[in-house]
């Protein structure tokens, strides 16, 4: 264990630096991940066939049942989603938090799984970290759409002086298809860069710890888009193993091969929680301790007389 905690410290000194490592750092996550199998394995004992009852019984409902009610049956879906499976991911996350934050730090032991007013908090800050980055993903839509209508109807205007307004040849759905995918294109690197930096405050919130959402923006100034990359470098591999084992368990509905499918859908889901916590978990140790290595290097300087 000793040998274990000096390992980690030695590979979080190296990453103490102004500019992160983004593939060091997303190969940290899935080492930690690996080499912690014993708390693995205690969360995935409660989490997995949690969620997998879940996955079985939305698979059943009928949903569209419910709009003779008047009720939408894609937005309660959507609602009992977020908070069935959000409190799941919330409980596995602020235990992983604890389990990396603690076993890096070498402070305390195992942290128990538990719910209560920590998990209440995390779960609502992590809510309104989501519809920040809804929030965030429209206006820059928005933006970048009247950005392009406005410099198309320049185009339009100028080919129209020249005389060359018949040598346009792309229809107008071709041209919103295209306005469309541009807009998505810059509008979700822009939100995904704010609200992972926000995002920080999540690890220390597991901890007990007071870190706001100044903080936390300051505390990963010039490694956000760090950040960004070195988390879909972790989540995009699970990501795709649980879309693609969805999608076969839906195809497969009327089939016994539904549940071990479904089964995998469930344990990649898992897996990718926990890796998010790890990596953030991860950047937020390594960045606190930057800072405290920069604070003492302040204060080491003898002022000029």
């Amino acid at each position: 264990m000793v040998a274990e905690k000096i390992g980690y410290f030695q590979r979080l000194s190296m990453f103490s630096q102004a500019h992160l490592p983004v593939f060091t750092t997303a190969v940290e996550s899935f080492r930690f991940v690996f080499t912690h199998r014993r708390e693995l394995r205690r969360l995935a004992f409660f989490a997995v066939p949690a969620f997998y009852l879940i996955h079985i019984a939305f698979d059943s409902i009928n949903w569209f049942a419910l709009s003779h009610y008047g009720l939408n049956a894609t937005a309660m879906r959507a609602l009992a989603d977020l908070v069935l499976r959000g409190s799941i991911a919330t409980i596995v996350l602020v235990a992983w938090h604890r389990v990396v934050m603690l076993k890096v730090s070498g402070r305390g032991t195992l942290p128990p799984i538990s719910v209560g007013v920590r998990e209440f908090r995390y779960f609502v800050v992590w809510v309104l970290l989501s519809i920040a980055f809804v929030a965030v993903f429209a206006a820059t839509m928005a933006a970048m759409v009247a950005a392009q209508f406005v410099a198309m109807l320049g185009v339009y205007f100028l080919l129209l002086l020249l005389g060359l307004s018949k040598s346009l040849v792309v229809g107008q759905r071709d041209q919103l298809m295209l306005v469309m995918w541009i807009s998505v294109f810059f509008a979700l690197p822009v939100a995904s860069y704010i609200t992972g930096r926000l995002s920080l405050v999540l690890p220390a919130m597991a901890v007990d710890r007071k870190r706001p959402l100044r903080q936390a923006w300051r505390l990963s100034a010039g490694n956000g888009w760090r950040l960004v990359i070195a988390s879909l470098l972790v989540m995009l591999p699970m990501e795709s193993i649980a879309a693609l084992c969805n999608r076969a368990a839906l195809a497969t509905r009327a089939t016994l091969a539904y549940y071990p499918l479904s089964f995998a859908a469930v344990v990649s889901v898992f897996l990718l929680v926990v890796l998010t916590g790890t990596i953030l978990s991860l950047f937020s140790l390594t960045l606190d301790s930057g800072q405290g290595n920069r604070d003492a290097a302040r204060a080491d300087v003898v002022p000029a007389e």
